[in-house]
Order: structure tokens, then C-alpha cells, then sequence
């Protein structure tokens, strides 16, 4: 991470490999990148994913239209309040399936 001279340039990461059954030394390899990224910049870009570009895109613009909200409509839903307008929040489900096995 270093000071303030170091590149603003994220590293991007293929992790296609990851999900097509790659060797083990080509997964290790991508593990390596991820873990290069986190420790010396803690951000990247993934390339190899799978994830359609419309979706991306899509993301994309519902993320632009949330930022651009006013921040009392933003506070609405913090994930203090259980990320739900009004706090609603989600019963947890039992630790154990029944019969305790899993």
C-alpha cells in the first residue's frame, strides 16, 4: 500500500479458473493475485466471472441512482436497521437443522 506514491492503478484478476476446474497451481496462482491485491492496494477488478454485462451494467445503474439519493433516504435502509426501509429484519434461522445432524 506504501504512501502516497505508489500507482492508482488496480490490478485485475481473471478468475475464470477458479470456477472451470483449472489445476490446482493455476487456482493457487489466481489465490496469489487476490491475495497480492488485498495486502498491497485492497481493491482489484475480476475479469473471468461469468457474469453477464447487462447485469453488470444494470448493477451499475441502480448503484448511480442509490448514491445519488438524499442521505436522510440512504439512512432509511442502513444495515443498522437491517438493511430494510423501516428496520424490518429477518428472523435467523435454528444453528442446527432438526435432528441436529447436518
Amino acid at each position: 500500500m506504501g504512501g502516497s506514491g505508489g500507482s492508482a492503478v488496480l490490478p485485475v484478476i481473471d478468475v475464470g479458473a477458479l470456477a472451470d476446474r483449472a489445476p490446482a497451481a493455476v487456482r493457487a496462482g489466481v489465490a496469489g493475485q487476490i491475495q497480492a491485491a488485498c495486502r498491497e492496494r485492497g481493491f482489484f477488478y475480476i475479469t473471468g466471472h461469468g457474469v453477464p454485462a447487462r447485469l453488470v451494467d444494470q448493477v451499475a445503474h441502480a448503484s448511480a441512482e442509490f448514491f445519488a439519493l438524499p442521505l436522510a433516504d440512504k439512512l432509511e435502509i442502513a444495515m443498522e436497521r437491517g438493511g430494510r426501509p423501516g428496520g424490518a429484519t429477518f428472523r435467523s434461522a435454528p444453528s442446527s437443522p432438526p435432528g441436529g445432524r447436518i
